[in-house]
């Protein structure tokens, strides 16, 4: 066969779906070794393309050695630049930027990133988008995936060239073209990017990173893509949330964080109408917290608008959540009347006992009970012994040995049963001498339920004996 015919034949049996492909892609490379034996070297441009199907051959093969096969492949592509180079034909120029693209891809492969990025924006000097936009996409992926692996002192500026060549690649990867596949993947690497530039935007410090002020930039001028605007947006508002969460900033620095963070949630809520329940429902959350985290700022808004929304709400809760939630809404409700600012001060008041007034009736509901909290329990009074309540003696103080009884003080009230405590009046409490006995509370055992109590008293859990002093 002539060697055109070749060429065709093993671009055909490359690309064939059927049979076994190891068998294929040998059968490819043996077709177009054969031509490029049969190409004199004077004819550059047929010669270059032959070696760069054999090349592609050669790095789709399955036999052998992986990293033998993308060093042949590297060789073949190097060939054909050779041959390319100084042709001023479109057809030569644009089969030099897919040798260069292909080029760069090996590069990547053996983790050789500067080398492919020299690649890369080299095959994008040659490709033109508007006659060959496939491989003009092709390139600027490569060259954002491989900004986004580069690791330099700026990564920033990395991330922000990477974000910029995924941008110009869906130019020409729209969802609705030929290979909507190739747009996903695009979209996926960009959100990546995006998200990684974020995150550089909350180390600790005055003011936000360099990733967060990219980011901005980029939110400045919608891409008209509503997916890649929501990612933004939310890439955004999680960056200045974890800004503000830092403990290295400063009060103003979190205020304004806050606020920044609260702007692009809003935002991403007005794009978000045509979303999954899922999502938007996720978007409100973030929006509500938000709102709640501004109450550092502006405390009185913060309270109307509680106010205002729990009051629009009280009569929808009641029949879908439990009377505890209920009470306690109410509860926090009566709370923000309480510490409001505006309005007269006696109604907030009347509002605030109101709202308490619901809270016990909800609380009363689930114990059965009339007009009082669940949890508060009345001490049972202890039946009177028979003959009346009997009087309690007089305490006694002194020294060991000394039997004299010590009266209190004319007009001074006895010990108080609720405090066993001897009461302020007691003017001999500071003369007592060390080791004296005094009045106090029973605590031993005789307190436990049917335990037996000192002998010597019916009633009173008082005990004057010295053991017990």
């Amino acid at each position: 066969m002539r060697p055109e015919e070749l060429v065709l034949y093993g671009m055909s049996i490359a690309s064939r779906p059927s049979g076994d492909r190891s068998a294929n892609i040998e059968a490819s490379i043996e077709a177009f070794t054969s031509a490029l034996d049969q190409i004199p070297a004077s004819r550059r441009f047929p010669r270059a393309f032959a070696e760069y199907q054999l090349a592609m051959s050669r790095q789709e093969r399955l036999a052998g050695s992986a990293e033998e096969n993308r060093a042949a492949a590297a060789e073949g592509y190097l060939r054909g630049v050779k041959l390319l180079e100084g042709l001023r034909t479109q057809e030569a120029r644009d089969l030099l930027g897919q040798t260069l693209g292909n080029l760069a891809h090996l590069a990547v492969a053996g983790n050789d990133v500067e080398t492919a990025i020299a690649y890369a924006e080299r095959s994008l000097l040659y490709l033109e988008k508007s006659i060959n936009p496939r491989a003009w996409g092709v390139s600027q992926q490569n060259l954002g995936s491989m900004y986004l692996l580069r690791s330099t002192a700026d990564r920033a500026a990395d991330l922000a060239l990477s974000i910029a060549a995924f941008d110009a690649a869906l130019e020409v990867r729209r969802p609705d073209g030929p290979e909507p596949a190739l747009h996903r993947r695009t979209v996926v690497s960009r959100q990546q990017a995006v998200a990684m530039l974020a995150r550089l935007g909350t180390a600790p410090g005055a003011a936000p990173g360099p990733g967060i002020e990219l980011l901005e930039a980029l939110a400045a001028e919608p891409s008209g893509d509503i997916v890649q605007d929501r990612q933004l947006h939310l890439h955004l508002g999680l960056a200045y949330r974890r800004l503000a969460d830092h403990d290295g900033v400063d009060r103003m620095t979190r205020l304004e964080a806050r606020d920044r963070a609260l702007r692009h949630f809003e935002r991403l809520r007005e794009l978000s109408a045509d979303d999954t329940d899922e999502r938007r429902a996720r978007v409100d959350t973030l929006v509500a917290i938000g709102r709640g985290e501004q109450s550092e700022r502006d405390p009185v808004g913060a309270t109307e608008e509680f106010i205002t929304r729990t009051e629009a709400s009280l009569t929808g809760i009641a029949t879908v959540l439990e009377p505890e939630d209920v009470a306690r809404i109410n509860a926090r409700l009566a709370a923000a009347y309480t510490r409001r600012l505006a309005g007269d001060r006696g109604d907030n008041l009347r509002s605030a006992i109101g709202a308490y007034e619901r809270a016990l009736a909800a609380l009363a509901g689930t114990t059965g009970g009339s007009g009082g909290a669940r949890g508060i329990r009345r001490r049972r009074r202890r039946p009177q012994p028979p003959g009346g309540r009997r009087a309690r003696p007089p305490l006694r103080a002194g020294v060991p040995g000394d039997a004299a009884p010590l009266a209190p003080a004319a007009g001074h009230a006895r010990l108080s049963r609720v405090t066993a405590r001897p009461s302020a009046g007691y003017a001999d409490r500071a003369a007592r001498a060390p080791g004296a006995v005094t009045a106090r509370r029973f605590a031993g055992p005789g307190r436990r339920r049917g335990a037996a109590r000192c002998r010597g008293w019916s009633r009173s859990s008082w005990c004057r004996s010295a053991r017990h002093g």
